[in-house]
């Protein structure tokens, strides 16, 4: 499995078009692989776990090659990736993977603030790719991914929390295959939702727990949380993100998708 180096969430921008008297019309929202779409421009949400930092940078997606370029590099969707299909293997319509060799990418077709819902809760079940590391080992895999959001019902807010991981590795000088506990679990509690994203708050807290053993846990108590997420598709029927966890007794790097 890859380690994580700056990690883009990589995010389109749904067309709209003005209509007579310059009045907007309704935004078109064209799914990952309809080649009717043209180019658009997109921002890359960078996350470094070298600073557990993020950072920016513009790009361009081309419909009719279903090709992003960043930085002058040209990547394709990566319909094998974890990222780009839901717990089912189904294929997302307004999120994916990209190809690459080093990191792990997200591309999104994000939904406009006033096509979200609103006054109610939307579950978002999907997969995560994650690296924790403890005092003890790194432990890399694919978790299970629930994405909880709350539209105006308690405050506009988000709750990501994994379990079940699979396809795993540990590393503490030699690379092993992982045998899971059962108990791994990453929970990142009370984003904030502004617009068509998310991120951390001033109550925003984190879990990571169960890694190298049922009792294992990583205190969160004082960590530095950071994370970027957007809702994707005509009505956010579609979630992607990512986040980080820098504690004094370890870290955590996830990056995840979900579909109601």
């Amino acid at each position: 499995m890859n380690k994580f180096f700056k990690n883009p969430l990589v995010v389109l921008a749904s067309v709209s078009v003005l209509g007579a008297c310059g009045t907007t019309a309704a935004t078109t929202y064209y799914e990952l692989l309809d080649t009717s779409g043209g180019t658009v421009t997109l921002t890359a949400i960078m996350l470094d776990p070298g600073t557990m930092t993020a950072s920016s940078e513009s790009g361009s997606f081309d419909y009719a090659t279903a090709v992003a370029t960043l930085g002058g590099t040209g990547i394709s969707l990566d319909a094998a990736s974890a990222l780009s299909k839901d717990q089912t293997a189904a294929a997302y319509s307004y999120v994916s993977g990209l190809s690459t060799t080093d990191d792990y990418k997200i591309i999104a077709v994000v939904t406009d603030a006033g096509d979200l819902p609103s006054d109610t809760t939307v579950v978002y079940n999907g997969q995560a790719i994650v690296t924790v590391t403890d005092a003890s080992a790194t432990y890399e895999g694919t978790m299970e991914s629930t994405v909880t959001a709350n539209f105006g019902t308690t405050g506009d807010t988000v709750t990501l929390a994994l379990d079940t991981i699979t396809d795993a590795t540990e590393t503490a000088g030699a690379t092993i295959v992982y045998v899971a506990s059962g108990a791994e679990d990453i929970t990142f509690a009370d984003l904030v939702i502004s617009g068509s994203t998310f991120t951390t708050g001033a109550g925003t807290t984190a879990v990571v727990d169960g890694f190298g053993g049922a009792a294992a846990s990583i205190d969160t108590s004082t960590a530095t949380l950071t994370a970027s997420g957007v809702f994707a598709g005509s009505t956010g029927q579609e979630v992607g993100g990512a986040a980080t966890m820098d504690a004094t007794g370890g870290t955590a790097l996830v990056t995840f998708t979900g579909t109601q």
